[in-house]
């Protein structure tokens, strides 16, 4: 029987914060298969992805090391090495963070495959004009007027945003929307949002916001079995064990961040993607639950990224190529790993194909079809973009 659990904010619970308490954190475990090398570039593997930042250098610690809360590396139909850090261990649900926003993209293609919605439908099909503001400026309207689901899925719709976590934090859209003014109603905060003068489908700005919007469209949807839809359209088939997700306090999936769930049930989401949106049970029958061409919407760059006159009209080659550098690459509700308009691509020493959802302090789903490997993380390292480079390449080097 597959677990479930959500929770609604209460008007007490103006910030809610999950906590992991551990009266006597256990000792760390890690497990490699005996196919595991045992070279020289494995185990220094080992050390950058287990170790603390925190532990003497005689000990292990470095400041590569990754902050590693847990990890598993799959590869070609095993598990090769499975890490816990004491703190958390196999039965551990973590927090996903904007690895939520994937998920959240995964239930808008499972939703697709049972024929519930359209990419290039409106969103006013799902949420209405009165919704959105009928008092609304008339440029306002006629831009939401023109808004896809595709639009909001590659956070591509147009609406300004600023999804700021740690500097200026006042100014940060994302903030405000999780624990400020928008916490009653993370839609609505959202849809309140001014455009940007390019509009819908030509202008890329990651927020949070439009992975609430989703949500929306997923609530008007399924309406009274909204509740039950992320077991019935997704961790049921997957079997997945132990998922929380978190509502806002009108009763929508907080599907920008708040979802939880162990490092083994997300392995079972990243084989998902590795076998192409198609699960198979233990007589060896298969289940589609994604679109035939789904892993390709994912793999598509954002069309705002596309746009010439992303980030401003008239910006030098080099101005462009900087944006993006910073910005990276992202597509359909995944980071890719792609060169984009002068900007090499972001993790050069990496497989093209690499595609991944990334949280707040690098919790990771990554899969590299090319590499048949799956790898899945959970962590506290607020450097830890920086590092992965070194990451990918290191598991790329140790398993070929």
């Amino acid at each position: 029987m597959v677990t479930q659990h959500f929770y609604k904010w209460t008007k007490l619970s103006f910030f809610p914060i999950v906590f992991c308490f551990s009266a006597q954190a256990q000792q760390a475990t890690l497990w490699t298969h005996p196919s595991w090398p045992a070279t020289a570039v494995c185990q220094n593997l080992i050390q950058i992805s287990t170790q603390k930042q925190d532990l003497p250098e005689d000990q292990g610690g470095t400041e590569k090391s990754f902050n590693t809360d847990t990890l598993i590396i799959w590869k070609d139909g095993k598990i090769l090495l499975e890490f816990y850090d004491g703190t958390y261990n196999e039965k551990s649900a973590h927090a996903l963070w904007s690895a939520s926003k994937t998920i959240t993209a995964t239930l808008i293609g499972a939703a697709i495959q049972q024929g519930k919605l359209q990419l290039n439908d409106k969103i006013s099909k799902f949420i209405s004009l009165s919704e959105f503001g009928s008092d609304r400026n008339a440029e306002d309207i006629n831009r939401y007027r023109t808004m896809t689901v595709s639009d909001v899925l590659y956070m591509s719709s147009g609406f300004d945003w600023k999804e700021r976590y740690e500097a200026a934090v006042q100014e940060s859209s994302v903030l405000n929307m999780i624990y400020g003014d928008g916490k009653y109603n993370v839609v609505n905060y959202a849809l309140s949002s001014h455009f940007v003068s390019a509009g819908p489908g030509n202008y890329y700005t990651y927020s949070s916001g439009n992975s609430n919007i989703l949500q929306m469209i997923l609530k008007k949807i399924y309406g009274a079995n909204y509740v039950n839809m992320p077991w019935r359209l997704l961790f049921n088939p997957l079997n997945i064990e132990k998922a929380v997700v978190e509502m806002d306090m009108s009763g929508t999936f907080v599907g920008s961040s708040h979802f939880h769930m162990t490092t083994r049930d997300l392995l079972k989401i990243g084989l998902l993607f590795y076998d192409r949106g198609v699960v198979r049970n233990q007589n060896g029958k298969t289940t589609r639950i994604l679109p035939t061409n789904w892993i390709q919407v994912m793999n598509t760059i954002a069309p705002g990224m596309l746009n010439p006159n992303y980030p401003a009209p008239g910006a030098s080659a080099e101005e462009v190529a900087r944006v993006i550098s910073d910005e990276d690459v992202y597509g359909g509700g995944v980071w890719l790993n792609k060169a984009l308009r002068g900007a090499e691509k972001p993790f050069p020493n990496a497989s093209d194909d690499l595609y991944m959802a990334a949280g707040h302090y690098g919790q990771l789903i990554v899969v590299i079809p090319s590499q048949k490997t799956v790898i899945v993380r959970f962590g506290h390292d607020s450097e830890y973009w920086s590092k992965l480079n070194e990451f990918f390449s290191g598991v790329e080097q140790c398993l070929n």
